[in-house]
């Protein structure tokens, strides 16, 4: 894969429109939280800590990187068993659980087990850093 190609796997982005390009600061896979760490770069998210939105595809680290924020509709990784309409924060590997102690990013849409794609909305995306 040349550093200008990604694996686009299953779109991340289902609806919305707010999108923005950062740099990598390691390898990043599709779904991930990710959070500002520097100048216009993103790591992946800590469990329970901010983030600024979703990986749209795998990238590996220096390589540009498209994020899904705010106001969007995506698909996710369940950290757990997630129910619709549950409140959501960042979990294990950058991945979604159902808010606990951490800071609110995300809206369940429907239910999911735990390591399961399922369908969220971006609702409270806060930087990082």
């Amino acid at each position: 894969m040349s550093a200008s190609e990604h694996d686009f796997g299953e779109d991340v982005l289902i609806a919305g429109e707010k999108l923005r390009s950062f740099t990598a600061d390691s390898d990043i896979d599709a779904h991930q939280a990710v959070t500002i760490n520097g100048n216009f770069t993103v790591d992946v998210a800590d469990a329970g800590g901010a983030a600024i939105g979703v990986a749209a595809y795998d990238v590996a680290s220096g390589q540009e990187l498209d994020v899904v924020m705010d106001d969007c509709e995506v698909r996710v990784i369940a950290d757990g068993a997630v129910t619709a309409g549950d409140s959501l924060e960042v979990g294990t590997g950058g991945n979604f659980s159902t808010l606990d102690t951490g800071e609110e990013i995300a809206l369940a849409l429907e239910d999911a087990g735990d390591g399961d794609v399922f369908q969220a909305y971006i609702t409270r995306a806060t930087g990082g850093a």
